[in-house]
């Protein structure tokens, strides 16, 4: 895929939403080099998607999602019907998947060689870069930045080789507790 558009798909989200419902075969995306503004979700009916840029200097995936935009806080007064799936928290959390820049709620799902940034400003609100909530979550050689919040795990998940920054909780989550 590529973001100059001489490749399969334009947007990352264009590419995993072509992945078929119910997938049980590995299926690799390559990012080609340049710089994608969007926001990525994999469903949970998706799983075994390895997204797989051209290096982390090279291939960036980023835009300003956060709290205020899509999550608990900018959906207080109603929102919709569909709260998050796989939700951990019993009192919170009930919209906060929407706010991550990269959100993923497959199980068996990788990253390689991508710069994923949350580029909300200093001060904005709760805004993760990458958000995984499931089993088998595996980041490598990925850079993933944010002010706040950048990195947010629930399952099970792996990183290695990989560059984290942020400023308040910049990696956190609920680990290896169970779900509902």
């Amino acid at each position: 895929m590529s973001a100059a558009g001489n490749g399969d798909f334009c947007t990352v989200q264009g590419a995993v939403d072509a992945v078929p419902i119910g997938n049980d075969r590995p299926v690799t995306i390559d990012v080609r080099p340049g710089v994608y503004t969007e926001i990525v979700y994999v469903r949970e009916d998706r799983p075994h998607i390895t997204v797989r840029g051209a290096g982390a200097r090279r291939t960036v995936i980023q835009y300003a999602n956060n709290d205020l935009r899509n999550g608990d806080n900018a959906l207080k007064d109603g929102g919709p019907a569909d709260v998050c799936p796989r939700r951990v928290l019993e009192t919170s959390d009930l919209h906060n998947c929407w706010r991550a820049m990269f959100g993923v709620d497959a199980a068996d799902s990788r990253m390689s060689d991508i710069t994923l940034h949350n580029t909300t400003p200093d001060g904005g609100s709760q805004a993760e870069a990458f958000r995984g909530n499931n089993e088998r979550i595996v980041l490598e050689r990925v850079r993933l930045r944010s002010f706040q919040d950048t990195l947010r795990l629930q399952g099970k998940g792996f990183v290695t080789g990989s560059h984290i920054s942020g400023d308040t909780d910049f990696v956190w989550g609920t680990g290896t507790k169970g779900h509902e």
